[in-house]
């Protein structure tokens, strides 16, 4: 895997993590994810993928509203 798939995986496996229900915990909404997201660039992931985070976040909030993901 190259290492910008790399990080981008990151951001989409933390996310998923976040906004899906698990035996531990509920799902987050997509503004407390975002904001989790967010604040975690520069430290854990890449600050140079905000950008397409930001631009990406409508079609992941939509896929995850409406696809059976679990």
């Amino acid at each position: 895997m190259k290492d910008g798939t790399a990080r981008i995986m990151a951001i989409a496996d933390v996310y998923d993590a976040l906004v899906s229900k698990r035996v531990y915990k509920e799902a987050y909404d997509y503004k407390k994810a975002n904001r989790i997201i967010t604040e975690a660039m520069g430290s854990q992931f890449d600050p140079g993928l905000q950008e397409i985070f930001d631009r990406a976040r409508p079609r992941l909030e939509e896929y995850y509203r409406t696809a059976n993901v679990l």
